[in-house]
């Protein structure tokens, strides 16, 4: 019986510019295959950083906005070295793109190119594209997305100090999560979740995207297996990334790089929250008047994502 494919996740920005009616677009492979502009954050990179970088080795002039929308894709893709094919789960993140007045750059075969919207459809799209840009698959001709390097469980060196039980940095297992988080604000207070390892620290509700699933997907479900209650998920307020060496939910030391994406949204403001989970990383949940959040002892993301209330 054949060995299940392999599975992997990676976090990937893309580039969402106009010029009247035409898309920025790129070569994506060799196979003559476009998709929009961009590329997999690395280990440690901003995600608005990876998005610049894209765009700069593609010598497009442009400045990057906010994110304005997400996706999430599973594709199976070949690998290089002969092993088999592979299972990719993209988190994209879609950055609107300004581009400047310069021209495009026309001397490689890998140069972007702005397409008319009526030529989308023929257009030899990725997978990623092709959902991206809201065009049929039936009018598409769909190519799988190029393999790049999974990030997970890869080792690399780490630079910083070692742990305090250690005795000298040693080379880490990399670990990148991607996650979503949801601002709750309701009647004057805000809907808090407590960590059950961290000495009492509230934190938004929220966690770890599945393999799979949509960000928002992600969310509806830890919102409701965190505070008992069912989400609406509003607007994407903010990216965050933060890397950092500790211990992972197994007591594995980890080069770990968390990327953060916060959403708005809604849940019944009557309803007392209670968690759902058992034995998960939350042990409360509650309503938090925003006029406490000061005395409450909150992570650093709670703290930035409800710094302007009040």
């Amino acid at each position: 019986m054949p060995s299940p494919p392999r599975s992997s996740q990676r976090v990937a920005v893309y580039a969402w510019a106009r010029r009247g009616d035409a898309t920025l677009l790129a070569r994506a492979g060799d196979g003559g295959a476009v998709s929009l502009p961009g590329g997999v954050v690395e280990h440690g990179e901003h995600p608005r950083a990876a998005m610049q970088r894209a765009l700069v080795g593609l010598g497009v002039v442009a400045l990057v906005g906010p994110v304005v929308g997400t996706l999430s894709d599973v594709a199976e893709v070949p690998d290089p070295a002969g092993a088999g094919p592979s299972l990719v789960h993209t988190v994209g993140l879609l950055y609107g793109v300004e581009l400047g007045e310069a021209r495009l750059p026309t001397a490689s075969p890998w140069a972007p190119f702005l397409a008319p919207r009526a030529d989308l459809a023929r257009q030899r799209l990725t997978g990623v594209a092709a959902l991206a840009l809201g065009v049929p698959a039936a009018l598409a001709d769909l190519v799988l997305d190029p393999p790049l390097p999974a990030l997970r469980d890869e080792v690399a060196p780490v630079e910083s100090a070692a742990a305090a039980d250690e005795p000298e940095p040693v080379p880490l297992p990399v670990v990148q999560r991607p996650a979503a988080y949801a601002r709750v604000v309701a009647d004057g207070k805000v809907l808090l979740t407590r960590l059950a390892h961290f000495d009492g620290l509230w934190t938004l509700p929220g966690g770890g995207i599945d393999f799979g699933e949509h960000p928002t997907q992600a969310l509806i479900r830890e919102v409701h297996e965190e505070s008992g209650l069912p989400f609406t998920p509003g607007r994407l307020l903010d990216v965050d990334s933060r890397r950092f060496t500790g211990h992972g939910p197994g007591g594995r030391l980890e080069d770990f790089h968390g990327i953060r994406l916060v959403f708005d949204g809604q849940v019944p403001p009557d309803v007392e929250p209670h968690v759902v989970e058992v034995g998960g990383s939350t042990d409360a949940a509650a309503w938090v008047p925003v006029g406490r959040l000061e005395r409450t002892p909150l992570t650093s993301l709670a703290a930035g994502v409800l710094s302007g209330l009040g």
